[in-house]
């Protein structure tokens, strides 16, 4: 499938610094029939727990090749087993992180730079009554943090007005080993000023809650938007560079289907 070759550009285009570090904020979610390229504009913090926010231009990508392989947005994986109607998917997966640089706001001013890093891991697939609940274990191959992750993402779809649009709900729950939230929240000795104390973050957990909607505009222009909400676990937002407990990310983007 010709859009492989685009699904993997992406999706290593952000851990070499080709300013598609942003990316890896929105959330990965299947976005129902077809595959869909297109364009967003997005609203997202400069960093995870900043007070400064910023507008960005993303590619929007939801690609499969059969049962197996597949892009949602922001996470490249494969499903390699499958029990019957898929009630268990049994899979790997590789997903990017965003770091952080001194110029993101003026409590990171005189700090070292935190390089997005790619992760990779294994996840599991289980479908509901209603929707689906999804876990998985990732560390960074990158070699930025040196830590592990691992998350349960429950969505539910629901279809209205006879299919013409498709709601999309998320909660996500991530817990992040203390190598990555040290990374990512940390102050080392050597970055520590009057006002902004030396800190040591510890393994913390996360959570987002999300509703993004599609609307088939026409049989081949989709409409696409979404708005999630990211709750700092304490490890994070005791840190003197998070002075924000919750940051939003906001999305609209225009898609072709394929």
């Amino acid at each position: 499938m010709k859009w492989w070759t685009l699904s993997l550009s992406l999706f290593v285009a952000p851990s070499a610094g080709a300013g598609l570090n942003d990316l890896w904020e929105l959330p990965a979610l299947d976005l129902g029939p077809g595959d869909l390229i297109g364009a967003a504009a997005a609203s997202l913090p400069e960093y995870s727990g900043a007070e400064e926010r910023r507008a960005a231009t993303l590619p929007l990508l939801k690609a499969s090749h059969g049962d197996t392989l597949y892009f949602h947005v922001s996470r490249f994986g494969a499903w390699l087993h499958s029990t019957e109607n898929k009630y268990l998917r049994l899979g790997i997966l590789a997903q990017g992180r965003r770091g952080r640089d001194e110029g993101d706001g003026p409590l990171l001013a005189g700090t070292a730079a935190r390089d997005s890093s790619i992760e990779g891991g294994v996840n599991a697939s289980f479908r509901l009554p209603v929707g689906r609940l999804e876990l998985g274990y990732v560390t960074d191959l990158s070699g930025s943090s040196g830590g592990s992750a691992a998350y349960a993402e429950y969505r539910v779809p629901m279809y209205v007005r006879a299919g013409q649009w498709l709601v999309l709900a998320n909660v996500d729950l991530e817990w992040l080993s203390s190598d990555v939230a040290d990374y990512l929240y940390g102050v080392r000795p050597t970055e520590a000023l009057p006002g902004r104390p030396a800190y040591t973050a510890g393994s913390t957990v996360n959570v987002r809650m999300g509703i993004t909607a599609r609307w088939w505009a026409t049989e081949r222009w989709n409409v696409v938007g979404g708005l999630s909400i990211h709750n700092l676990g304490g490890e994070a937002t005791d840190s003197p560079i998070v002075p924000e407990d919750a940051n939003a990310v906001l999305f609209a983007a225009v898609a072709r289907v394929f």
